[in-house]
């Protein structure tokens, strides 16, 4: 009889394979919390076999096991490839749009997908780091490396000048001319679209978008305007469309004697129109106008960043499962009486966008995983 160690519990896949390897033998699986629990158990006992996973066809190679069995003075007998296949579960009656929340193996939700596991940020600012995955640059060569916000042009800061003044709006501007993913794309025939947080030029600059190579854009081309989720306007293409939000500059702090704990003291930071509500109403726009031709869509939306501003249902769904928490008052713009509860809320609610933009991709028929 064959002895196997395993990381895992009956029926899982380490599971199979132990019994898949010996096809025909006895076999007595001896599972463990973890790999390196299984890794000292076969340590221990020379007559223990093992089964680890080594390498993931979509996820690649599970270093942390290469890293075990280098260090180990284990032998490797022989390999079992295993098709590995998820299905969604879910209680009798129950429908697809019934569920609020997927507990799943990560390789599960990665099936249908690509997983960027080494990616890096040219920067750790905003504008440096957008010119650089505009640009394909580094930072060493880049024409962006701060959050420059060019205050020689007056009092940029104050949203109310903003409001009446639009040269007062954006960051310092990429180069005319300068090769973008738009430009580049645009040259190869596609329809172009920028759609969300912008901040390498302002409207009055040679570095809108409009002018790197996208054809259509909808957003903040300011930077500071993305300081709140209910702006009194965005920017589509080369005008303002003003929103049916009044202006509430950042930084903005309770009123005075206001109670921090009582969520009403919070109204005035929600407006009507929340920005990426917006936003996402143009990118299914943008994909129904161009579903016939190839089109590259570049969505950059704001969230979740700073201020802590989310649609109420979301936000109370995650009050009830983490339960009450501290508010914050000065920090992030604008305060928040549930942050913890409002970040994980914006997550929820941009992942849904992103199902509603996939599931109209499918109803158009342009819905391909190359």
């Amino acid at each position: 009889m064959k002895r196997i160690t395993i990381q895992g519990i009956a029926g899982c896949f380490h599971e199979t394979a132990a019994h898949g390897s010996f096809p025909g033998e006895e076999v007595e699986v001896l599972p463990c919390v973890s790999f390196d629990e299984q890794f000292a158990c076969m340590a221990a006992d020379p007559e223990l076999l093992g089964v680890a996973a080594i390498e993931n066809t979509i996820a690649g190679s599970l270093l942390p096991n290469h890293e075990l069995l280098r260090r180990s003075t284990l032998t490797v007998i022989g390999e079992y490839k295993l098709r590995i296949s998820h299905v969604l579960a879910a209680l009798p009656g129950q429908q697809v749009t019934d569920i609020r929340e997927v507990h799943s193996h990560p390789i599960a939700l990665s099936e249908l997908g690509i997983r960027f596991t080494d990616m890096y940020s040219a920067a750790p600012l905003s504008s440096p780091a957008r010119c650089g995955l505009l640009t394909g640059r580094h930072a060493g060569h880049a024409q962006i490396r701060a959050n420059d916000e060019m205050e020689w042009r007056g009092d940029v800061w104050n949203h109310e000048a903003m409001l009446r003044d639009s040269t007062l709006e954006g960051q310092a501007p990429l180069e005319a001319g300068t090769p973008t993913l738009g430009s580049v794309m645009q040259q190869a025939g596609y329809a172009t679209a920028m759609i969300g947080k912008w901040g390498v030029g302002g409207p009055a600059t040679e570095g809108t978008p409009n002018k790197m190579g996208f054809g259509t854009y909808y957003g903040c081309i300011c930077q500071r305007q993305a300081h709140t989720y209910y702006p009194p306007f965005l920017w589509q293409n080369d005008r303002r469309v003003y929103l049916d939000n009044e202006l509430l500059p950042p930084g903005t702090p309770l009123d005075a004697g206001a109670d921090p704990y009582d969520p009403r003291s919070y109204d005035k930071y929600t407006q009507r129109t929340y920005s990426p509500d917006a936003m996402y109403d143009q990118v299914l726009e943008f994909v129904n106008a161009n579903k016939e031709r190839p089109f590259f869509l570049m969505w950059t939306t704001p969230i979740p960043h700073s201020p802590m501003q989310a649609p109420d249902a979301d936000v109370q769904y995650y009050v009830r499962k983490f339960g009450d928490e501290q508010p914050i008052e000065g920090k992030g713009y604008f305060p928040s009486r549930w942050p913890r509860a409002t970040y994980a809320a914006m997550i929820t609610y941009f992942d849904r966008q992103i199902g509603g933009l996939v599931a109209e991709l499918k109803r158009l028929g342009i819905w391909k995983i190359r």
